[in-house]
């Protein structure tokens, strides 16, 4: 089962500020690497064929039109799997995991190939708290090896989802490359109890993520614990966790984010890890400068269409993006 397009069919993309740097001497529409100077705004999105449900490549800077607020903005960057990208793997250490854990370990080791050299990865992982074990790296052969052999005996217990998306947000935010497309891959089964206290609320997280400009996809695989029936006949399984356990929580930072989410079966991780990578490579990225030069922190609405000319070619077309951004930014990685 893969992405709800249903759902992400009303969404919009985001825009985020990146650190000073200065702009190139010419365009990157040929997909040379860019410095991006203070000022400029990175997109990205999907665009897919509504009926087949498959991306759209080869698309040109003229077959788009973005909007903010409303008001049409000049792209003066395009590009489509150009621009290097920080991956946060935020890992899922809780019990669903275990039986899980060398499968990951082999299907992220054949994933993160798939990555171009100047991409670099992270490892965090989570349960009742979360804990960062990998520092961003080039070299993905080292995440995949953590990746078999973390354990969760030092975080706290439970599954706090919520505030493991927020700590991930944080770092990613803070430490990613600043000319870097920015993302948080969460491997979980997606479940947490409902009352458990969190320092930070979903509102927050929400911001949080926002900020960082980052998006959040989800590869979940599936527990025990996200078939009620096989639960009710698990002896193991206390009876509070029934009333108490909540589902969706990294679902809805992906629809909000615009991100990708892949379900993944015991045996089919592999495929499916790598099917997500692929799904971020056909991605585009935009860049511009918005012509509202106010930086009053407030929320900005982002919408990015397609022209006439290819929604008539393809019989309708969906573009999978947030909803906008906040113009004020944290300082990044140099």
């Amino acid at each position: 089962m893969g992405f709800d397009y249903r759902k992400a069919f009303s969404l919009f993309f985001v825009v985020f500020s990146l650190a000073p740097s200065a702009l190139p001497q010419k365009g990157n529409e040929g997909g040379e690497a860019i410095k991006l100077r203070t000022d400029l705004n990175l997109l990205e999105a999907d665009v897919l064929n509504k009926s087949s449900v498959t991306a759209i490549e080869g698309l040109k800077k003229e077959d788009f039109m973005l909007y903010e607020d409303g008001v049409k903005q000049v792209i003066t960057h395009f590009s489509q799997n150009k621009l290097p990208v920080s991956v946060v793997i935020l890992l899922d250490v809780s019990g669903s995991v275990w039986p899980y854990i060398q499968e990951l370990r082999e299907a992220a080791l054949s994933a993160l190939q798939q990555l171009k050299a100047e991409d670099e990865v992270a490892l965090m992982v989570f349960a009742g708290s979360a804990r960062l074990v990998q520092h961003f790296t080039k070299d993905k052969h080292q995440v995949a090896r953590l990746i078999g052999a973390v354990g969760g005996s030092d975080l706290e217990g439970g599954t706090n989802t919520n505030e493991a998306v927020y700590q991930a947000a944080a770092y990613l935010g803070g430490a990613s490359n600043s000319d870097n497309r920015r993302i948080i891959i969460a491997i979980t089964d997606d479940i947490s109890p409902r009352k458990l206290p969190t320092p930070h609320t979903e509102a927050e997280t929400v911001r949080e993520l926002l900020e960082s400009g980052g998006i959040v996809c989800g590869l979940f695989f599936d527990s025990i614990y996200r078939n009620r029936q096989d639960v009710l006949q698990n002896p193991q399984v206390p009876a509070a966790f029934l009333i108490n356990a909540a589902s969706g929580i990294v679902k809805a930072h992906v629809e909000r984010s615009g991100g990708v989410s892949i379900e993944a079966k015991k045996g089919s991780l592999s495929t499916k890890f790598s099917e997500l990578i692929q799904r971020l490579r056909t991605r585009y990225s935009f860049g511009y400068v918005s012509s509202n030069e106010k930086r009053d922190g407030k929320f900005r609405t982002i919408k990015l269409k397609i022209s006439p000319e290819i929604e008539k070619r393809e019989k309708g077309v969906a573009i999978i993006i947030r909803k906008g951004y906040y113009p004020q930014s944290k300082r990044r990685r140099s």
